[in-house]
């Protein structure tokens, strides 16, 4: 009998067993862009079709019985498991079916917390994109699309502030930086209307 594969939240190439299944792809295909046009973050689409895909790989989603087997015996810890749940559920729900969701209570785990040292030493490491971005996201703590998503005509070079165009469920804002922050950002052309829209990591 082969394992089947952890579940993780990163998880992006579905590793299958020899199970079969039968679940048309196409279907997950349709629930993403009902998800899309229900207003679903990206972030969100993106993560749910990870977790659709690495549970087809091992068993029929719509096969209920075995797909809360295969939550039962896979790796992963009971957060993530909870996260696969959620997951599931929004799915079902889509398709009109009715189950009962096996409950993994969350386990609340403290987050790490890199020191300043630690962020200094992993932007020291960064290419010359890269460590821009990543500097930009120290400073400010905005979140990684809202600084991907930067336009030039968000920087005040004069007052050294950076203006933030807010994603679902948060708030504009307008947030001073480093005049060493501002000038690399100056010098970081990509293109003529966004800093790093476009380009890649490097």
């Amino acid at each position: 009998m082969v394992r089947p594969p952890e579940i993780e939240p990163s998880i992006l190439v579905c590793v299958p067993t020899t199970e079969h299944t039968d679940h048309p792809p196409s279907e997950i295909a349709t629930f993403a862009f009902w998800m899309k046009k229900n207003v679903f973050k990206d972030s969100t689409v993106l993560a749910t079709v990870h977790t659709l895909k690495a549970v087809t790989n091992n068993v029929n989603l719509t096969d209920l019985e075995s797909v809360k087997a295969y939550l039962a015996r896979a790796g992963g810890s009971i957060n993530r498991k909870g996260e696969v749940v959620e997951d599931l559920d929004r799915f079902y729900r889509y398709k009109g079916i009715q189950w009962v969701r096996p409950s993994y209570g969350r386990v609340d785990v403290l987050p790490f917390v890199p020191t300043t040292q630690e962020v200094n030493d992993l932007i020291a490491c960064l290419g010359p994109k890269m460590s821009v971005f990543t500097l930009l996201m120290k400073e400010t703590g905005c979140r990684f699309n809202e600084a991907f998503n930067l336009r030039w005509q968000d920087l005040n070079s004069e007052a050294n502030t950076v203006t933030v165009t807010p994603l679902k469920g948060s708030y504009a804002r307008q947030l001073r930086v480093s005049s060493k922050l501002m000038g690399l950002l100056n010098n970081h052309i990509i293109n003529d209307r966004f800093l790093f829209m476009g380009e890649s990591n490097g």
